[in-house]
């Protein structure tokens, strides 16, 4: 334990700053340089958790002081909207489970943008995992304006729609907001309970990764791109029945998803 509490304070000064510092599996060879001491892995990434401990503090008791560092949030930024939903555990204890945080900039220049709002969902790194859904727009300039962002369990139908919820006090449903997303089949059911009267389109970005996995043999990827970003429904034909002579099982897969879904001409 001496040892690693030793450790813990030598490599500290590593992650003082807002960078992640070096990985575990790094250690041993920084150590060996700096020391000419050789240590195991283990032993180094005891001493790796130690440090950020010291420097950065306990994560687990860290989400104590959540519900005081949003109402702190809010105070520096006016308009600022926040939602926490905690889970009575059986010990009485309240467990942190979801988190919706909307800036009041983000609110208050929402009016300038375009109604149409990106979301997406990634997998939060570390010992508590989680998932970071995200919603955003894009400006005059065509720079990510951020709308909202929120911090649940994992993408599920459940933790989407709870989003989409606090997201509707300020993107309210309606027919001309189009809301854009990959296919995550939690995305959709959300959209269908939560935003009912708005269009819901399919990213082709996600789509362009998915065909140059399953069908780039086929030599489809350039069509797709064309027919999807085709203004007029004879260009898109033009393209699109191209692609299906290439690849039937490609154009069946791309109409199962919904010509409204990812084509301009539609």
């Amino acid at each position: 334990m001496q040892l690693i509490k030793f450790l813990a304070e030598a490599i500290k000064s590593r992650y003082n700053s807002t960078q992640a510092g070096p990985r575990a599996v790094e250690l041993p060879h920084l150590i060996l340089n700096d020391m000419n001491v050789r240590i195991s892995y283990s032993t180094t990434w005891r001493a790796k958790e130690v440090a950020i401990k010291h420097v950065r503090g306990d994560d687990e008791k860290s989400y104590r002081f959540l519900p005081t560092y949003l109402y702190l949030l809010r105070k520096a930024n006016p308009g600022t909207i926040y939602h926490l939903h905690s889970t009575l555990e059986v010990d009485g204890k309240q467990r942190f489970k979801y988190v919706f945080v909307s800036l009041g900039a983000s609110i208050r220049g929402l009016k300038y943008m375009r109604k149409v709002v990106v979301v997406d969902g990634t997998q939060l790194q570390g010992r508590y995992k989680g998932c970071l859904l995200i919603v955003s727009a894009q400006d005059g300039n065509f720079n990510i304006f951020p709308i909202a962002f929120g911090v649940v369990d994992g993408e599920t139908d459940a933790s989407w729609c709870w989003f989409f919820d606090k997201l509707k006090d300020i993107v309210p449903d309606d027919e001309d907001l189009m809301i854009v997303s990959n296919r995550h089949s939690s995305i959709y059911e959300g959209i269908s309970v939560v935003y009912p009267n708005a269009h819901h389109g399919a990213c082709i970005v996600h789509l362009e990764r998915n065909i140059s996995t399953s069908y780039n043999r086929f030599g489809v990827f350039g069509l797709f791109i064309s027919a999807a970003k085709a203004y007029r429904v004879r260009d898109y034909t033009k393209y699109f029945e191209e692609l299906r002579i290439r690849s039937a099982e490609c154009a069946k897969y791309l109409e199962d998803i919904g010509l409204e879904h990812w084509k301009r001409a539609y």
